[in-house]
């Protein structure tokens, strides 16, 4: 947050655009957490709803920083060379006619340094607000615990104390239910011996009736075959009474026989009846264990859900915030790294630095005129050297300015070279001011300048680069062209 950073002040230059999501519902959040915590139930609807609000937990930022230069190569180079250069009072007269605001671009400065160290107090918010959650969370979950831990107690001594009462009357049940089913089983047994008892008489006096039947058929039979016809009428007579007495006694056989059935049915009935009704008093008897256990489970199957919950909204909202906080940090770090530049500076206060420039000026009778912008340059070197001065002779003068030099950093030739025409053509007063600059320190009208021409040439001679020859009909071709 304290890097130095570089403007280009002056020349319209274009502003930085810097995009982020800044956390705004930090402090809602929190007070949201803290102001439920008292109520467990409220407390989780709070934590529900923030769940879901996560996605609108941010708001989109745009920044803006006037001048401010983002390219790493550029930013790179010239803080290599301001760390090479001189510090020395600056020639105004000399200088490109831009109209540099101090205030503004201190302003600029200040509004990075506000806007990384509002990224990084972003960041921090957020993981105070994880920190928040972290302890709110932690509270309700171990109080969830707590209370499972109290209700196993409570249950266990509930259970202690009335287990034996219910085993107690369990055992008083069982006695009575005991007794009383003996008794219905031997009430039971007396009804169905008599009446088998009936049974085997009907079933005798049934034998008797059918032998006595035989017997006067077996007369029948024979007083026929005798002819004895008085004997034949009488037995016939007799006949018919024993088959209406057969006749009766199996209509009373079958009748108890279903009469038997049916007791036996009914006292199986009320014996089973009376079993159930007796279970059924032993298992309420003995729900009254199995109820508290369940009530019990069901209080600590609430309290693992509210924790499970807990958990869940909790992983929800802190996957959330730290996806924020590493975008956070990620863009700071990507802001940082873009504008920041190494240089010691002492204070907070802008420094300005000139970059020098050369401008040349092509004229075209006396309504056309055009500008080229030579930033700091690197002589081109090696064996295309000595081939690209033996061309300059039959080039253009713009053609054999760019012969044997090339940008020292494309980016910053491109950036003021750019911004300088577009002040030119957009601002008559810069343009006329910048004109008067040029006439007041051109180059070929210097004093000095056949002389560090000359000096130059000599320079390339002993590099072996040119003849001395080839020097002075150079040195004739140049002076002849600006005479």
């Amino acid at each position: 947050m304290g890097s130095t950073c570089i403007l280009i002040n002056g020349l319209n230059s274009p502003a930085h655009a810097f995009e982020f999501n800044e956390p705004t519902q930090t402090s809602f959040f929190i007070e949201e957490l803290r102001r439920n915590s008292p109520d467990p139930q409220k407390f989780l609807e709070a934590l529900e709803t923030q769940a879901k609000a996560t996605q609108n937990f941010s708001s989109n930022v745009n920044e803006n920083f006037p001048s401010l230069v983002a390219d790493r190569d550029l930013i790179t180079f010239l803080q290599d060379s301001f760390k090479t250069a001189k510090q020395e009072e600056a020639a105004t007269e000399a200088t490109v006619p831009v109209d540099v605001d101090a205030q503004d671009a201190a302003q600029t400065a200040q509004a990075l340094r506000n806007c990384l160290r509002a990224l990084f107090a972003d960041a921090r918010g957020l993981q105070t607000a994880i920190a928040a959650l972290k302890g709110e969370t932690e509270f309700h979950i171990n109080a969830a615990n707590n209370e499972i831990e109290q209700l196993k107690e409570k249950c266990d001594t509930k259970t202690f104390a009335l287990k034996p009462i219910v085993e107690k009357n369990v055992e008083k049940l069982s006695q009575k239910a005991d007794k009383t089913l003996a008794t219905m089983q031997k009430s039971s047994y007396r009804k169905a011996a008599a009446l088998d008892k009936r049974h085997e008489n009907l079933l005798h006096r049934l034998q008797i009736a059918e032998e006595r039947k035989d017997a006067v058929q077996q007369r029948i039979e024979a007083a026929k075959k005798k002819k004895r016809l008085s004997r034949t009428s009488s037995g016939l007579f007799a006949l018919k009474k024993y088959e209406r007495d057969i006749d009766k006694l199996r209509k009373e056989v079958k009748a108890l026989t279903e009469e038997t059935e049916i007791l036996r049915k009914t006292e199986n009935s009320n014996f089973k009846q009376r079993r159930e009704e007796f279970d059924k008093v032993v298992a309420q008897e003995e729900a009254k264990l199995t109820q508290i256990q369940n009530e019990c489970q069901a209080k600590i199957a609430l309290q693992q859900k509210r924790i499970s919950s807990i958990n869940l909204q909790t992983a929800i909202i802190n996957s959330s915030l730290e996806n924020q906080i590493v975008e956070l940090k990620r863009l700071a770090a990507t802001l940082d790294s873009q504008v920041k530049m190494d240089l010691k500076l002492n204070g907070e206060e802008p420094v300005q630095i000139g970059i020098p420039v050369y401008i040349v000026k092509y004229t075209k009778g006396e309504a056309e005129e055009r500008y080229a912008f030579v930033t700091p340059i690197v002589i081109s070197k090696g064996e295309g050297v000595l081939s690209g001065l033996k061309k300059i002779l039959s080039l253009s003068p713009e053609s054999k300015l760019k012969a044997l030099i090339r940008p020292a950093n494309k980016a910053l030739q491109e950036t003021l070279s750019a911004q300088l025409q577009e002040r030119l053509l957009g601002d008559a007063d810069f343009r006329i001011r910048l004109n008067a600059v040029c006439r007041a320190h051109n180059l070929t009208d210097q004093d000095s300048f056949a002389q560090t021409l000359n000096e130059g040439l000599d320079e390339i001679e002993k590099l072996g680069y040119m003849t001395a020859e080839e020097s002075s009909s150079l040195c004739k071709h140049v002076l002849e062209e600006i005479a």
